[in-house]
């Protein structure tokens, strides 16, 4: 069953406390882009400093979060999204944006056994599988 609005909020800001302790001394914002599908996983991190500079970052614990959030997050018939942009300022306040049906903006585009992956991972129903999943799932001719 996937957590409910008042459990989501209590575990995303718990990762947002545990980025505010790990970020760097100098740190402003954390952006953080996370794209998922089957077992395959990109993440992208940076920090803009006081001083305006922008620097890569890998946080710690990071993919494990939001590997685990995609399952608790999975609708039984309808999937997981696939890819968050999560943004953090330094007094707390954060966002995170869920893409449930577009295509994640990939550096690499996963071979087909990730999006065959996917959809055993979290099965979805017909209707709920974007032609971008289900094209990719197909084996290369």
């Amino acid at each position: 069953m996937p957590l409910n609005q008042a459990q989501l909020g209590e575990v995303v800001t718990a990762f947002r406390d545990h980025l505010m302790q790990h970020a760097p001394v100098d740190w402003q914002q954390v952006f953080v882009d996370f794209r998922s599908i089957g077992g395959y996983v990109e993440l992208h991190a940076q920090v803009l400093t006081v001083f305006g500079q922008a620097i890569e970052w890998e946080p710690p614990e990071a993919v494990a979060f939001f590997t685990g959030l995609r399952g608790d997050m999975y609708k039984p018939g309808e999937g997981t999204w696939t890819s968050v942009k999560f943004h953090l300022v330094v007094n707390g306040k954060f966002s995170a944006e869920y893409g449930w049906y577009d295509e994640p903006d990939w550096d690499h585009r996963p071979d087909a056994r990730f999006f065959q992956e996917e959809l055993r991972m979290y099965p979805r129903a017909d209707e709920h599988v974007p032609g971008w999943l289900r094209d990719g799932a197909e084996p290369p001719r």
